[in-house]
């Protein structure tokens, strides 16, 4: 029941939201704010704006729930329109407002801002009226009220069909009847990296709203291709300061964005679901029976560096392909950074830490390029005396090669000496061990001993250069006796997780243009696509299969079907 005792039941409009009355004049400003204070029954509150409102109706609409801006858009063309203020001196007792007096800019309590639309079409068609006010409260001390009063007016004749017209600005008297686009529409495409086509983002968002079979109305898509041409062209690139306003709300809305730190020119934050943190804590955190866990550094996404990280998963294996049978890899928490040194490393690692209890002192095995911040940082970070600092061979040898070029080596003593450092395969069944293959550090120490003679003759500088630069790293990070620690057959790569960067920039777009905010959206959305493929492995769909460790999560399509939510949850978990 409202305040005034007139509502007795409640008329849907559309049978969607509900009409809070009917009349043919203007509220008066009592009643306005007693509306838009809530004095009325919920049961006339609207969670969802008016559309395409062609009669007399009043309507109170959540701004918890619905965008004001987005009120515009409402479905009946173009409006010309004012929005004055007005002045009062509210008396509010008990929580209910008892009087309502004008003021003035000097003396009140309260101000309401009435946006008065005038639909210039039928005006000028039929020489009549049509009305829509939009009203808010506001106090003097800037509290704005929580709902909207949207009040649709025929000032002088009957309740009828309206006339839409073209925009002002439309040079062609026979164009299309203009209609507002919604805010949330406009939002997507300026969020859409550019990489996008334009032909292909339209089809997108006619296909959200429901496409040409199901949409229900003009507003929640977009107008046409040069609606979008439009937009990326007057649109200038987001502010660090923007983006910064739209990370803090992020964090706010959502459980993927974690640890935000900015400090003058350093931004850095950290992208994880719940279910990734569980099972980088499961995998690979295990006293006995753990999987090492790969870092790797990469950028050309935005003007920002992004360190992605990568585990495989042990419950699957993939079901066809190249890799069947092979444990797929799981993508891992992601930093986002705008510093590429030890300190930004530091953070990250601590960071991790803060969100996987112990996770410092639990964690058995990681692995990097060798890139020498980030090398440094695990090393600080993770001090167990079974801790295992792993090193790509991978890249290790194209650095070496590398060096040796630098000396001006022949081809021939570069693939003699890389072969005595990383083995080399002889036939298709021999292979011939090389440094890195040394079980003990005495046993690198002998044979790089005995190396000596024969690289000085074909290299005479490179025995000392490896020394002084190499031989520690290889004690630590790469021989045989670090991998057989970190539960590893053959030597460590980190191409695996190269591999997951290359998928992360298919996913978001290579443009080097995309903002903080969409990355953030478009990398949650590609962690939730790679548990769901993860997820369906348990009633024999999609790219995986259950691991024969994990063959009891098994069920049959049909059983799966009659499971509800919440119970296919507990499956899952």
């Amino acid at each position: 029941m409202s305040s005034d005792g007139i509502h007795k039941a409640v008329r849907e409009f559309h049978n969607t939201i509900p009409i809070y009355s009917t009349p043919s004049t203007s509220l008066t400003a009592k009643e306005i704010f007693k509306l838009c204070f809530g004095e009325v029954d919920n049961d006339f509150i609207c969670k969802k704006k008016p559309i395409g409102v062609r009669y007399n109706a009043v309507f109170i609409v959540d701004l918890n729930e619905v965008d004001q801006k987005s009120i515009y858009a409402d479905d009946n063309g173009v409006w010309n329109t004012a929005s004055p203020r007005s002045y009062y001196r509210v008396d509010i007792r008990d929580g209910r407002i008892e009087n309502v007096v004008p003021g003035n800019k000097s003396s009140y309590t309260h101000y309401l801002r009435r946006q008065y639309g005038t639909h210039q079409a039928i005006y000028n068609e039929r020489g009549v009226s049509f009305q829509r006010i939009i009203s808010t409260a506001t106090s003097k001390y800037n509290i704005k009220s929580r709902y909207a009063v949207v009040q649709y007016i025929h000032r002088d004749s009957e309740e009828g069909d309206i006339v839409m017209k073209a925009h002002g600005n439309a040079k062609d008297y026979q164009s299309r009847p203009f209609f507002k686009t919604d805010l949330s529409v406009l939002d997507n495409i300026k969020e859409e990296t550019r990489e996008t086509k334009p032909r292909l983002l339209f089809k997108k968002l006619v296909d959200d709203a429901g496409g040409p079979l199901y949409s229900s109305s003009a507003y929640s898509e977009p107008r046409n291709l040069q609606q979008i041409y439009n937009i990326r062209s007057s649109t200038k690139a987001a502010t660090k300061t923007d983006q910064l306003t739209h990370l803090v709300a992020q964090i706010r809305e959502s459980t993927f964005v974690h640890e935000l730190a900015a400090d003058g020119e350093s931004l850095q934050y950290v992208l994880a679901s719940e279910k990734q943190l569980m099972d980088l804590d499961t995998f690979c955190t295990h006293q006995l029976h753990f999987l090492f866990f790969s870092v790797d550094s990469t950028f050309n996404i935005g003007n920002y560096y992004v360190t992605n990280t990568c585990f495989e998963n042990l419950r699957v294996v993939h079901s066809s392909g190249k890799y069947k049978g092979r444990h797929p890899l799981e993508m891992g928490p992601t930093f986002v950074h705008t510093h590429r040194d030890e300190n930004s490393y530091l953070r990250f690692f601590s960071a991790l830490n803060r969100m996987i209890p112990n996770f410092r002192y639990q964690m058995q095995a990681i692995g990097s390029d060798g890139d020498e911040a980030t090398m440094n940082a695990i090393a600080v970070s993770f001090t167990s005396e079974s801790f295992v600092n792993l090193l790509c061979a991978s890249h290790k040898k194209e650095n070496i090669e590398y060096k040796l070029k630098e000396m001006k080596s022949a081809t021939p003593a570069i693939r003699h000496i890389v072969s005595d450092i990383f083995g080399t395969n002889v036939d298709s069944m021999l292979y011939q061990k090389g440094l890195i293959d040394s079980e003990t550090t005495s046993e690198f120490d002998s044979r790089l001993r005995d190396l000596k003679t024969t690289w000085d003759h074909l290299v005479p500088t490179f025995h000392a250069w490896f020394i002084s630069n190499e031989s520690e790293k290889f004690k630590s990070h790469l021989i045989k006796a670090v991998t057989d620690q970190a539960q590893l057959d053959g030597h460590f790569s980190n191409n695996r997780v190269e591999s997951t960067n290359t998928n992360v920039k298919d996913w978001v777009g290579r443009s080097g243009k995309v903002t903080l905010p969409v990355f953030n959206r478009k990398v949650e959305e590609y962690v939730t696509c790679q548990q769901q493929e993860f997820e369906m492995a348990i009633y024999a769909n999609g790219p995986y299969d259950l691991a024969s460790t994990h063959t009891y999560l098994r069920k049959e399509r049909h059983i799966w079907n009659g499971l509800n939510a919440g119970e296919r949850k507990q499956v899952i978990k």
